[in-house]
């Protein structure tokens, strides 16, 4: 149908079709914390490629204020240029059968702090070209339990109550004069003997 001359309603649903079955698919999540010093997974689902570069970028303030423009090349053109940390391949399973698969892939440990993971399917992190993926993500040893306004901050891997822990409270707000949240700092509190 799609080498017939005409423009007929089938053969614009064909070259749709075809185009749809042919195109490239990437998705991918993590943990949003993990624990220091020990590898951690991240789940990639992917289709029509087999190939994926990965670079790890330390987050700071401004990478991390920039989140909100997620879907603005400024945003992505900021992480890509961004010092990197981390770079590798991986290779993903071969299928060729146009369908949307699954695989866990190993990231390596990391010490405490912030964590951009940017994932291309082209080497050179091409914004027009390739298809990108960003999670903002924290390696961290603390964790949290709360019961309404009541919290209690543990040890991630242990589960024990972090005693005399200090906590800042930070709390974020939308500000109508400039249209966007803003983050105040609240309240400073420290934990007693059972992380309360």
């Amino acid at each position: 149908m799609l080498a017939q001359k005409d423009s007929s309603e089938g053969k614009i649903n064909c070259y749709n079709l075809l185009n749809e079955i042919n195109k490239k698919d990437l998705q991918f999540s993590l943990e949003k914390v993990n624990i220091p010093g020990q590898p951690f997974r991240a789940f990639i689902q992917y289709k029509n490629f087999n190939q994926l570069y990965l670079r790890l970028v330390k987050a700071d303030e401004s990478l991390r204020n920039e989140t909100a423009n997620y879907y603005d090349d400024k945003f992505w053109n900021k992480l890509i240029n961004a010092s990197s940390i981390r770079n590798w391949d991986q290779s993903l399973p071969t299928t060729n059968d146009l369908q949307k698969h699954s695989a866990e892939i190993k990231i390596d440990a990391l010490p405490a702090g912030d964590y951009f993971l940017l994932i291309s399917t082209e080497k050179n992190f091409s914004v027009k070209n390739s298809l990108l993926g960003a999670r903002l993500f924290y390696i961290s040893n603390i964790s949290y339990v709360n019961n309404g306004p009541n919290y209690f901050i543990l040890h991630r891997e242990t589960g024990q109550p972090l005693v005399n822990a200090s906590v800042q409270i930070w709390e974020q707000r939308y500000d109508y004069k400039t249209s966007k949240y803003v983050k105040e700092k609240g309240s400073n509190y420290k934990s007693d003997d059972k992380g309360f």
